[in-house]
């Protein structure tokens, strides 16, 4: 990424839904999202070369990308330096926190 301006930046992060075939049993309505549908929201971090690196799966589709972030072991700043050198980051839209340092 150091040729297009993003020095240090080793992937980027986002959020995404996958639809479920029908209400889940338990806390249905927690799936239930805006679109009108049942799913599941699931985080996908990339490399540059839109490799997959990491998956999280099985957060109900109304929680928001920011929460199913700070669930999973990339916000936790005790294990951020296992997975990160100094200066690493990814890039992500508005719903993450900027702090990846």
């Amino acid at each position: 990424m150091e040729a297009e301006g993003f020095s240090g930046c080793v992937g980027f992060i986002d959020g995404t839904t996958i639809p479920l075939s029908q209400k889940p049993a338990v806390d249905g309505e927690c799936f239930f999202v805006r679109n009108h549908r049942y799913s599941v929201n699931t985080q996908v971090v990339c490399d540059d070369r839109r490799r997959i690196i990491s998956f999280c799966s099985g957060w109900p589709g109304s929680c928001a990308d920011s929460t199913v972030y700070q669930e999973v072991r990339l916000s936790n700043d005790r294990e951020k330096h296992l997975l990160f050198s100094p200066g690493e980051y990814l890039l992500a839209d508005s719903a993450y926190p900027a702090d990846f340092k």
